[in-house]
């Protein structure tokens, strides 16, 4: 296995992931979510009630990611198969993980969230 087909089949794993989580949220939405809620609601910002409140409004706000952009970097990080110079690799390699890190992050802890509730069932 080469350097490159390791870090492809990180990201490429973490995307997966980072996929699984979101339709595990909407799977475990209290109030019916339709595709693309998860991802909206991990772009929710604190104070905004009335997105967290009312699915109406969080489907109207504009957030800056959509599922388009996570198909986007699972099809980037499948183009970086094909790249031969390590410091191109590198370079995508860092510029994918800095558009998804904080979203993986933020779908982690929802996903942890809604194991321990349901835990506490």
């Amino acid at each position: 296995m080469t350097v490159r087909d390791a870090l492809v089949g990180h990201l490429l794993g973490r995307l997966d992931d980072l996929e699984s989580g979101l339709a595990y949220i909407e799977e475990n939405s209290a109030s019916g979510a339709v595709p693309g809620d998860a991802i909206r609601i991990m772009q929710i910002e604190d104070g905004d009630l009335d997105a967290i409140f009312d699915e109406d409004v969080l489907r109207s706000r504009k957030f800056p990611l959509t599922m388009k952009d996570v198909k986007s970097w699972i099809t980037r990080a499948m183009a970086m198969e094909e790249m031969d110079d390590k410091h191109a690799l590198f370079a995508e390699l860092a510029a994918l993980e800095d558009a998804f890190e904080d979203l993986e992050q933020k779908v982690r802890d929802a996903v942890w969230a809604i194991d321990e509730a349901a835990n506490m069932r």
